[in-house]
């Protein structure tokens, strides 16, 4: 294994070093791919473990995306991204950190899996908040399962043809929230 590199061997050219998205689209914020763990998981070649590190360069959130995944009692597509994992530091929640991360992630995704036009996430049915986040950023809840393995959930789907998240990205300066949500 070549010294900076993630895995057996270097298969993407954003891990060979580690690759660090130097374009945060005004939002303050960069995600860094392929951290460097041990662990079964993390070797396995169809995930990219992520963070999300703020303009101070503290780690805020942690995501880790996996390409081919099939969640339990779910028929989705085979080439299919699963956002998996995804949560935000306790610190640095209710900041707008979380939105930040989910307006972002359709392009940063494109990016990294340009062959895949199907982004999946399956969160707990009780996170409202969480829901309500991923609602803003243009996933659409396609199912919810009473008895899944993380109890009630509810599964969320955005279609990555460009030309219907063309338009998800917050401006500079922007609130991620509003005082009329």
């Amino acid at each position: 294994m070549l010294p900076g590199t993630c895995g057996a061997r270097a298969r993407r050219p954003w891990e060979s070093p580690c690759w660090v998205d130097p374009v945060s689209n005004g939002l303050h914020l960069h995600i860094k791919g392929c951290l460097n763990f041990s662990g079964d998981a993390l070797k396995d070649e169809n995930r990219v473990a992520n963070i999300a590190i703020n303009e101070n360069g503290d780690v805020v959130g942690f995501f880790v995306l996996h390409q081919y995944y099939q969640h339990e009692g779910y028929d989705t597509p085979e080439n299919v991204v699963y956002v998996r994992s995804l949560s935000v530091n306790e610190k640095y929640q209710g900041h707008g950190y979380g939105t930040k991360m989910m307006m972002f992630l359709p392009q940063y995704v494109q990016e990294l899996f340009p062959d895949f036009n199907h982004l999946y996430l399956v969160v707990d049915a009780e996170n409202k908040g969480a829901w309500n986040v991923y609602e803003r950023a243009g996933f659409m809840h396609t199912a919810t399962k009473e008895e899944g393995p993380i109890g009630k959930e509810r599964l969320y789907y955005l279609d990555l043809d460009s030309k219907h998240v063309s338009s998800l990205r917050l401006k500079e300066g922007e609130s991620a929230y509003s005082d009329d949500i």
